[in-house]
């Protein structure tokens, strides 16, 4: 595989072997290597306050959005968006099949949100964070956003 020059290898990464789905009340996609150790990780959740989670983290790099009403309140990423988009796009490849029916959005709307954040698209991010969580809900069958 050939990564492109501003991609960061990994090879713990590099050696993920399978996707499992969590459903304890947020929406978790959790990524592991053949001996079962977790590689990546993408999460979705609303918090006390109803601000909007998203945390994407690989092990050597990672990525947090928080949103309020639509409104940018925290990113921080030390992964490149192509970075982040390479690897969000093979752990939600990795689901299986039955997975995949729910699952597929959910992570590709939290990949999308928090690449749109980091390159500066306030629209595209916030448009994003809500599609993020209607998918995460709707795949984790919870409830915590009734508007979707």
């Amino acid at each position: 595989m050939m990564l492109a020059p501003s991609m960061v290898a990994s090879p713990e990464f590099d050696s993920l072997t399978s996707v499992d789905t969590i459903e304890d009340g947020d929406a978790q996609i959790v990524g592991y290597d053949a001996t079962g150790a977790v590689v990546g990780s993408i999460a979705v959740w609303k918090d006390s306050r109803s601000r909007t989670h998203i945390t994407v983290d690989y092990g050597d790099g990672s990525a947090q959005v928080i949103v309020a009403n639509g409104e940018l309140v925290t990113f921080d990423s030390t992964l490149d968006p192509a970075t982040l988009a390479h690897r969000n796009a093979r752990m939600i490849g990795s689901l299986s099949p039955d997975e995949q029916a729910s699952w597929v959005m959910c992570g590709a709307a939290a990949g999308a949100a928090v690449i749109a954040w980091g390159t500066g698209n306030p629209v595209t991010g916030a448009f994003m964070t809500i599609a993020t969580y209607c998918y995460c809900a709707d795949a984790a069958d919870t409830k915590y956003m009734p508007e979707c």
